[in-house]
């Protein structure tokens, strides 16, 4: 998926530039901030108007928490391509609003291993189970927001048309992408096979342990997809051709 943007975006770039050698009103540019850095290139429509693509990514930022009985690998990921239009409501300043769209893939993924190799007891959906624990048994958390994101905000700077050949600039943006995450929890086949026999491994034991797994996913649910927008506030440079 990243490569993609990738290409998509260096495709982008290489036309702005190719036209930057035969026209103005235009500009590239970097940022930092949240949810990462990135770099893009803008076009001056009009004195009120400038229309951008950029690339942003925050990489991969990993942490490690232990939760009940498993020690947990998390990992959290933004890359998006992103395309604005800015409007400049006031002739005599840079302040605009934003409005646009994000495409690519937000997410946290958590992988839980047992944090011993012995008999344990935890709760799953609300219901205690005991069973023997492996490194090789697993429970799985992933977030993922929508591939493509609305993004309002607004900021101040890429007033393109307003700038000369050569001239630096500054620019901020605060706003948020909206969009509601999608969560799941899950666990591999062999905790899965531990819980369902430790329950007599019976059809109805099988039937539970499903229901106590849409619990614990509602659970997680309920404290994470309240956050249906991600925040972006950054600052950048801009250099105008």
């Amino acid at each position: 998926m990243k490569s993609k943007f990738s290409y998509v975006f260096t495709a982008l770039a290489a036309t702005f530039v190719f036209q930057a050698a035969q026209a103005e009103d235009l500009e590239v540019y970097g940022k930092a901030g949240i949810p990462g850095v990135g770099v893009g290139v803008g076009y001056g429509v009009s004195d009120n108007v400038t229309v951008r693509g950029d690339l942003t990514t925050l990489g991969n930022i990993k942490r490690d928490f232990h939760y009940r009985a498993f020690d947990f690998d998390a990992k959290l990921k933004t890359n998006k391509l992103n395309v604005h239009a800015d409007y400049f409501p006031m002739e005599d300043n840079a302040f605009r609003l934003t409005t646009g769209l994000g495409f690519g893939k937000t997410s946290l993924e958590a992988t839980g291993k047992s944090d011993s190799s012995s008999k344990q007891t935890f709760k799953l959906g609300g219901k205690t189970y005991e069973v023997n624990l492996t490194g090789n048994d697993t429970l799985d958390v992933e977030v993922k927001y929508p591939a493509v994101s609305p993004y309002f905000g607004i900021g101040w700077g890429h007033d393109v048309k307003r700038k000369k050949a050569g001239e630096w600039g500054f620019s901020a943006d605060l706003g948020f992408y909206a969009g509601k995450p999608k969560t799941t929890v899950s666990i591999n086949s062999d905790l899965r096979q531990k819980l369902v026999d430790s329950q007599g491994g019976t059809e109805a034991a099988v039937k539970e342990l499903d229901s106590r797994l849409a619990q614990e996913t509602e659970k997680v649910k309920d404290k994470v997809e309240k956050y249906k927008v991600i925040p972006v506030v950054n600052f950048g440079v801009t250099y105008h051709f």
